[in-house]
């Protein structure tokens, strides 16, 4: 939890797999770093996709989905950093994956436009 900038960050490293994402996501809706209705930063400069899958991907969008709606969350702006091609070709997969659901999501090569998306797209209130 970025608590200066009231954003969840999540980070991912390493070798991502389906079950990686799965599991990180699943922590992440039931642990207190999660406040619902938070935009969300998710970082992939140092994730390796080799081993992910669109039947991954399509499980968090349902992962997320589920949570935004126990939550009542209308809408969730996610700005995904991904400055290498795979990287971003895993973002923008997922991005249309979520499209229809709460969760908006934008990627992004670099952090500080990332942020400048989600200052400019934040809703006027959020949770406390």
């Amino acid at each position: 939890m970025d608590s200066e900038n009231k954003i969840v960050r999540s980070v991912f490293t390493g070798m991502i797999t389906d079950k990686v994402q799965e599991k990180a996501y699943q922590e992440l809706y039931s642990s207190d770093f999660w406040i619902p209705g938070y935009p969300e930063l998710v970082d992939l400069t140092q994730a390796d996709f080799a081993q992910a899958t669109s039947q991954g991907l399509m499980k968090v969008a349902q992962i997320s989905e589920d949570a935004m709606r126990r939550h009542g969350v209308q809408f969730s702006p996610t700005a995904v950093v991904a400055p290498a091609n795979l990287q971003y070709g895993i973002g923008r997969m997922y991005s249309g994956i979520a499209g229809n659901s709460a969760e908006t999501v934008k990627v992004f090569r670099n952090e500080s436009k990332a942020i400048a998306w989600i200052n400019e797209v934040r809703p006027p209130t959020e949770p406390n």
